[in-house]
Order: structure tokens, then C-alpha cells, then sequence
């Protein structure tokens, strides 16, 4: 076979290759393509049972939320600084309204304290006169028995005892001359008021003396003073259903502050 013959062939095969492969795509022009989106839909409802919601709590979570309200009153504390130190919650809002009025009644109280002090000094007075009389006549029995021969100094010792047992007895019967009931002490103020209007409407006299301890300013509120002391032990039945309180006698210390 020629050559000629030979490049034919080859240029021939080449062609019809050339032609298979890109005719196709050539004819077939610009392709287009489409994208779908395809949506899952759910199941049919309606063999679905529906429940109806339960009910709101609302009264139970406002009684969950709401604080309980407490009522405390307010108690004596003497037995309870009797045995123990005790925390005070003192109320100040009318503070100094309180205080005008237990100054009020501590003037009250001195001016009764001053007159019973003037009556029981003209008591201890009395008796230190009848004293005097009873050391003067001793005296005078032992000036006699001096004259005898007895030296004088025994005398003067026995006066001088004389006159300091006569001192004793009389600042212990201007002690004793005096009695009242104590009904408590207290921190809230307006409770001291309270219980002091109530006393003197009920006919009583009242005083009353601030203390100062380790659970704070505290206020006593007494009922006297009275001399004889089983006038204040038969009041105590009424002052109790007056007042609630179970008070105490107790002597009359007029040096107290």
C-alpha cells in the first residue's frame, strides 16, 4: 500500500472520530437543568386526639407567695433576765413622743418618792426621839454607876454603840417604810403608754424607771408606792385581770434612779 493511500485512511479515521464525539453535544445544544425541591408533608391529623390543658394553680402559688403574718405581743422580761441575756427588738418609730411621756411619769414618780421620803423621814424622826429618850435614860443610869467608882470610858463606848444602832434601825425602817408592785419590764415603748393609761383609768398610781442592761434600754412600770404593804397584796388579783400581768411586791427605793 502507498503512502498516499495510507494518510487517507488515517486522516479518514480521525475525522470520523472527531465527528462521534463532539457532534452529539453540538446538536444537542445548551443543556438546562431543573432543580426540585421536595417538601416532606406530615401525616394526616386528623386521627389525632387532642387533651384539654389543666387548669392554672393560681391560688396555690399566691399562697406560696404570700408570707405569713405574725402576731407577737410583747412580754415582761424580768424572768427572763433572770436567767439568761435576751435579745431586744426595740421599736423607734415614736421614740421621741414615748419619751416625753415616761419623762412625764418619771416626774410623777419623784414628786410621789419625795413625799413619801418626807413622810417616812417624820416616821424615822419619831423614832429616833423615842430612841434618844430611851439612850438618855441608859445614859443617865450609867452616869450613877460611874459616880460609884466605874471609869467613864465604858460609858462613852456604850453611847457611841447607842447612837449607831439608833442610825441602823432608822435608815432600816425609812427603807422598809415603802412598798410597790412591779409589773415588768419592757422595750417597746408604746406598749409602756398603753399599759400606763390602762393602770391610772383604772384608778391606780404608776410610775415608771428606765434600766439600762445587756439586752438594751429597758422600762419598768411600777404601781405605788404605798406604806402598808397588804393594800398592794390585795390589789394584785385586780391588777392581773386588768392587765395580764402577774406583778410582784416588792420595798420602795427612793434613791433609786
Amino acid at each position: 500500500m502507498s503512502n498516499a493511500l495510507q494518510n487517507r485512511l488515517v486522516g479518514t479515521i480521525i475525522l470520523v472520530a472527531v465527528t462521534v464525539i463532539f457532534l452529539p453535544d453540538y446538536l444537542d445544544g445548551k443543556k438546562q437543568t431543573n432543580n426540585e425541591t421536595f417538601v416532606d408533608f406530615p401525616r394526616s391529623t386528623s386521627n389525632l386526639s387532642a387533651t384539654e390543658p389543666e387548669t392554672f394553680p393560681a391560688e396555690q402559688v399566691a399562697n406560696a407567695t404570700r408570707r405569713e403574718v405574725v402576731i407577737v405581743d410583747d412580754v415582761a422580761a424580768d424572768d427572763l433576765l433572770e436567767k439568761a441575756d435576751e435579745t431586744s427588738d426595740g421599736n423607734t418609730a415614736n421614740a421621741q413622743t414615748a419619751d416625753n411621756a415616761s419623762e412625764k411619769s418619771d416626774e410623777q414618780a419623784n414628786e410621789l418618792a419625795k413625799t413619801l421620803a418626807k413622810n417616812m423621814q417624820a416616821a424615822a424622826n419619831e423614832a429616833s426621839n423615842e430612841q434618844k429618850g430611851q439612850a438618855s435614860a441608859e445614859t443617865d443610869n450609867k452616869n450613877v454607876t460611874a459616880d460609884e467608882g466605874k471609869p467613864s470610858t465604858p460609858n462613852q463606848d456604850n453611847s457611841l454603840a447607842t447612837q449607831t444602832l439608833q442610825k441602823d434601825t432608822s435608815a432600816e425602817k425609812l427603807k422598809d417604810q415603802g412598798w410597790v408592785v412591779q409589773l415588768g419590764s419592757f422595750g417597746n415603748l408604746k406598749n409602756v403608754n398603753d399599759l400606763i393609761r390602762k393602770l391610772e383609768k383604772a384608778g391606780y398610781r404608776v410610775f415608771t424607771r428606765k434600766v439600762q442592761t445587756s439586752a438594751g434600754r429597758l422600762t419598768k412600770v411600777f404601781v405605788g408606792p404605798e406604806i402598808e404593804r397588804d393594800k398592794l397584796d390585795k390589789a394584785l388579783p385586780h391588777l392581773k385581770a386588768t392587765t395580764g400581768l402577774t406583778g410582784k411586791v416588792t420595798p420602795f427605793d427612793v434613791n433609786a434612779n
